[in-house]
């Protein structure tokens, strides 16, 4: 069975919630919602840019590396 919060009234509301917010305020809630965090980084310019809003959020989360080489 799907999860209800996940139902198109759910996922439209989101939408509009987050359509001006910025990538923080963004992962802020994610964290919030998830409870638990990790992020997978390979230390590419995006990966560093998250692994820094994680840090600035002191957001409880582990960081793993991937070996992309």
């Amino acid at each position: 069975m799907p999860d209800k919060r996940w139902d198109a009234t759910a996922v439209t509301a989101l939408k509009q919630r987050f359509q001006h917010a910025g990538p923080q305020e963004i992962l802020a809630w994610a964290i919030a919602e998830a409870g638990s965090f990790v992020l997978a980084t390979s230390f590419g310019a995006e990966d560093m840019a998250l692994t820094d809003m994680l840090w600035r959020l002191r957001a409880e989360s582990t960081v793993i590396m991937l070996d992309t080489l």
